[in-house]
């Protein structure tokens, strides 16, 4: 009698959405030299400027508008700002790109994925949310297009749903990079000498080392927390 097999609950075969995720990550993982910074941003100063502006952008974006679709504008920013992770890997070359394709991972039922919000860095967070909706809809329903999931140069994975306090996200190929975000936290921090309590967003960036050193990796993930951290001045112009 074959214990092991009388064991066996299911078996799930590595095919169709699955078994590209497989493929891509195993992709990922034999042929980049991954490394994981990690910071963590105050969000306090978005997470003011979301409510105070979230009746107006909610206006006209149609669809509400949240956290996602605020952090996924900045990481356009900081990314358009700093175009040195927002790009692909080829043997022989780097290339960087102007425009800012975000893909946004998704999680379905069948496994993951990442669609792809295409110029990016023209969204302001009224259309980022509308497009990020449309998008999300369209996955569930399994209506997406190639076109849809394809050309991105910068992707965002978002845990903090599900209570992750910190993750190594693979990246995304031929991306050479990817940022991750964990569940928030209020802490205890020291401002002006005094004691206070802040929210504060744990941020891992995962880039391949081939491509960009550690210190310039670093650079833009400080950036991206000052970006964060200067929420005001950096979604100055998103009231569209």
């Amino acid at each position: 009698m074959d214990t092991a097999a009388e064991g066996v609950l299911r078996r799930l075969p590595l095919k169709g959405t699955r078994g590209t995720i497989a493929r891509r990550m195993r992709e990922s993982a034999a042929t980049k030299p991954q490394v994981t910074l990690h910071a963590r941003a105050n969000l306090d100063p978005l997470l003011a400027l979301l409510e105070e502006r979230r009746p107006a952008w909610e206006a006209a974006a149609g669809v509400p508008v949240g956290l996602n679709a605020s952090l996924s504008r900045v990481v356009a920013l900081a990314a358009a700002r700093d175009p040195r992770l927002n790009g692909h890997v080829e043997e022989s070359a780097v290339t960087l790109y102007r425009c800012v394709h975000l893909g946004v991972a998704v999680a379905l039922e069948e496994g993951l994925i990442v669609p792809v919000l295409k110029d990016a860095q023209n969204l302001g967070v009224p259309s980022v949310a509308r497009t990020l909706a449309d998008l999300t809809e369209r996955a569930q329903a399994r209506r997406l297009t190639m076109d849809d999931v394809t050309g991105g140069t910068l992707t965002i994975t978002n845990l903090g749903m599900y209570g992750v306090e910190s993750f190594n996200p693979l990246v995304n190929p031929p991306q050479i990079a990817i940022v991750g975000v964990a569940a928030l936290r209020q802490e205890t921090v020291v401002r002006n000498n005094e004691v206070q309590i802040a929210r504060l967003l744990p941020l891992s960036l995962t880039f391949d080392h081939a491509a960009v050193d550690g210190a310039q990796a670093a650079e833009w993930l400080r950036l991206l927390v000052s970006m964060i951290e200067d929420a005001r001045e950096s979604l100055k112009e998103d009231d569209a």
